[in-house]
């Protein structure tokens, strides 16, 4: 029986993961922020953290309990011009996706050195990729995922493994929300991009379409979950779609090409 511990368990993602590895026999606690879901199980604990609040974390993570895996999937998704998010909002989106990561191992680590313990982060294809209107999700994503890449080395002598998980659009609720959120959100510069976020509000309908034809969150959970319980696991993985995968590639030949044809060479 493994011991896992998944921060943002409640998410869509997170609660899938939870559930397929309460049904084989592990055991799991899970943590919400201000809601927790209707779901119990004789292996499952919930625990209250909010992510925003180095208090709230100090007093409600088992700081002494020994985990074999920590699985990192919560997260939140903004929409918009990265000029036009008020100074707040950006530290919130980088306290949640990256910060609070940081904060948590900080914590945990004592704990974490005596079970070798894996941790698992959920990130995205954002953090690899400029998408235009995720500017702040991205920068965000880019930020956890180059802290996976060096918590990796600092943190494998000690026996701990770090493994990013890179994601496409999954189909849950993550990404609608902040489209149905502009409308009540006061915004920077709004005489430089109001039409811009006009046009944003209205296309809430086809970003709807785009994210239910994304994969099937339960079938990314279950790849989760085969990552969280495999041995000898690999430093990253990605589940993306063919499409996903080629535009990535597409956008990493073509940005490494730039920078060595660009290059500045400099004499001795």
């Amino acid at each position: 029986m493994k011991n896992v511990l998944i921060i943002g368990a409640s998410g869509d993602i997170g609660l899938e993961v939870t559930k397929n590895l309460l049904k084989l026999g592990h055991r799991v606690t899970g943590t919400f922020n201000s809601t927790k879901i209707d779901y119990s199980h004789e292996n499952l604990k919930w625990i209250q953290l909010d992510l925003t609040s180095e208090k709230s974390m100090q007093k409600n993570l088992p700081r002494d309990e020994e985990f074999n895996t920590i699985l990192f999937a919560a997260g939140v998704y903004t929409v918009g011009p990265l000029l036009s998010h008020p100074s707040e909002d950006i530290v919130r989106v980088h306290q949640i996706n990256v910060l609070s990561f940081i904060n948590i191992l900080q914590l945990m680590l004592p704990s974490m050195i005596r079970a070798k313990s894996r941790v698992v982060v959920l990130s995205s294809d954002s953090s690899l990729f400029p998408f235009e209107d995720e500017g702040l999700y991205c920068s965000s994503k880019a930020s956890l995922h180059m802290t996976t890449e060096i918590l990796r080395q600092e943190l494998s002598p000690y026996g701990i493994t770090v493994i990013d998980v890179i994601l496409g659009i999954v189909a849950t609720k993550i990404i609608e929300k902040p489209y149905r959120e502009l409308t009540r959100k006061k915004r920077k510069n709004t005489k430089v991009f109001g039409n811009h976020l006009e046009n944003l509000i209205n296309s809430e309908g086809e970003v709807q379409k785009i994210v239910s034809a994304g994969k099937d969150k339960r079938q990314v959970a279950e790849g989760i979950t085969q990552i969280t319980l495999i041995g000898n696991p690999r430093n990253i993985y990605s589940i993306l779609s063919k499409d996903e995968q080629e535009n990535l590639e597409a956008y990493y030949k073509m940005k490494l090409d730039r920078i060595l044809r660009n290059q500045i060479i400099l004499s001795d």
